[in-house]
């Protein structure tokens, strides 16, 4: 099957890459219903630009408007102050999703790292915001998953640019979108950078205060130092990723993605215990990346007798492309998310969906991808992230760097894939496709899950060992399958193949002719 090669449906195709580039994203907010952002949300001063029909929740000045799907739990101090709300879908450490109301340990004079202690024991994907009498403040979820922009202008945080109005010198900043590409091209707008004037992207790892409008980093708070055994790391990150499984698996039956990689596997092994509420997925998309996953995920599904459905792939109209890229603010160039859209209405709405992002942490896996270098190098850093090299992305490289508390190479790749590839990048998906399940979950997004992975011994990381533990622990079976190959002897024919490919290319390029 040839690869896909997407334009969005209000671009240009014979643009070129340098070409001046105008958004449609104003076009969108102008055609479609801000009310219909399903699982989307604004926390305003005095409730300004929360749509209509939202349910508002307050607390003093301000307001929080969610959309119906998205959940909102009152977060109550020991004497039953109200401190705050978790709004999305927050994994207690009993093993359940929260409900209407959660009782803490905190009061209404609690310091921040009590705040943060509390909200970093929970997992799920959420955002937290706390209207306490020294200090409001919003905190992220540690992957960043229920993403989240800000205007000051505006004096409101909300979920996409699409709930941001274009008033108060909050434009389409044109200049950058040009310079960027997105959603033209794969891609991203890094260190949070929006495509909109004055509306920045909060990243995971920092902290809103939302009376001045300051963004602090609150971790890591220093190095992080290579201290943890890997059979411990082990047991932790299982002990974590089930309770989120559990908590799912008993709020309503689940999706499971399976493919041909490491981590969608790892998944898999800590879903043993939810047995038939567990439908393992695979969506087929016209590429070779997705040919392979359906050929090693069925292989695998066979073999174990797994619950588990290829769907099949619908190419997406205009329509459904330019919903997608309105439901994500026209802030994320993710091709093939775009081009799934049609297939993923397929799926049982009811259902939820667990994936494996942030697994590529073991493994070092944007490290490991480039060519390796032992400095920490701003140029190489955008080139890994397929970010352009312009003078400002590496001014902002730089200084998001500078404000690193390390600067070990691995651990600044990884904190990277945290900050910009999950928190710029994969916290937008689950928006794109917010109508064809009932809700998208990371269930490696706990801070204890991250801290062991970036923790890991460099060796360890680099030899990809610590997805195969996790399996030889929890699951031993899903390794009877190879990872990221063709099942059978086949793979040992296409290797042949190709390595005598190679040796005829290097021979030819030496003027050896046979």
């Amino acid at each position: 099957m040839p690869d896909i090669r997407v334009i969005p449906p209000s671009v240009d195709a014979s643009a070129t890459p340098g070409a001046p580039f105008v958004s449609w994203a104003q076009s969108l907010a102008d055609h479609f219903d801000r009310s219909h952002l399903t699982g989307q949300f604004v926390l305003s001063y005095a409730g300004a630009h929360i749509p209509e029909s939202w349910p508002v929740r307050r607390m003093g000045a301000w307001q929080l408007g969610t959309h119906p799907a998205l959940p909102v739990c009152d977060i109550i101090s020991a004497d039953g102050v109200l401190l705050g709300w978790f709004v999305g879908w927050v994994v207690a450490t009993s093993g359940r999703l929260v409900g209407e109301r959660v009782v803490s340990r905190l009061t209404s004079f609690s310091p921040p790292a009590d705040l943060e202690a509390f909200v970093y024991r929970h997992g799920g994907r959420f955002i937290a915001v706390f209207a306490l009498p020294h200090l409001t403040r919003v905190y992220l979820d540690p992957m960043g998953s229920l993403g989240a922009v800000y205007s000051p202008a505006h004096g409101m945080l909300a979920s996409t640019t699409s709930l941001i109005p274009y008033t108060l010198g909050c434009d389409d900043d044109n200049e950058l979108i040009a310079e960027l590409g997105v959603p033209r091209r794969n891609g991203m707008f890094p260190f949070g950078l929006t495509p909109r004037r004055g509306v920045l992207r909060l990243l995971p790892n920092h902290t809103l205060d939302m009376n001045t409008w300051g963004v602090v980093r609150h971790w890591p708070g220093g190095s992080l130092d290579e201290d943890v055994d890997p059979a411990r790391s082990v047991r932790v990150v299982a002990d974590r990723v089930k309770r989120v499984v559990d908590a799912v698996a008993f709020d309503r039956p689940l999706y499971a993605s399976l493919t041909a990689g490491h981590d969608s596997r790892m998944l898999a092994a800590c879903t043993r215990a939810a047995g038939t509420r567990v439908r393992f997925l695979t969506i087929q998309l016209p590429d070779k990346m997705a040919e392979l996953d359906c050929e090693v995920a069925s292989a695998l599904a066979k073999r174990l007798g797994l619950d588990h459905e290829v769907i099949p792939f619908r190419a997406a109209s205009k329509a459904e492309l330019d919903e997608w890229l309105w439901r994500t603010g026209c802030m994320v160039g993710e091709h093939r998310g775009l081009q799934a859209t049609a297939t993923y209405h397929r799926l049982d709405p009811l259902r939820a969906e667990l994936t494996g992002q942030g697994g590529a942490l073991s493994r070092a896996a944007h490290w490991r991808s480039g060519m390796r270098p032992r400095n920490v190098n701003t140029a190489e850093l955008l080139d890994s992230y397929d970010i352009p090299a312009t003078p400002r992305m590496l001014a902002c490289a730089e200084d998001w760097l500078d404000a690193l508390p390390t600067h070990d190479v691995i651990h600044v790749y990884d904190l990277a894939h945290i900050e910009l590839w999950l928190g710029c990048r994969g916290s937008l998906l689950p928006y794109g496709d917010a109508t064809a399940v009932a809700y998208r979950i990371y269930p490696l997004s706990h801070r204890d899950v991250l801290e062991h992975l970036i923790r890991l011994p460099r060796s360890y990381k680099l030899a990809a060992n610590f997805p195969r533990d996790l399996m030889h622990a929890e699951w031993p079976d899903l390794l009877s399958v190879p990872i990221n190959r063709t099942p059978g002897a086949r793979h040992y024919v296409q290797s042949a193949r190709r390595r005598v490919w190679l040796a005829r290319r290097a021979m030819a390029r030496r003027g050896i002719n046979l």
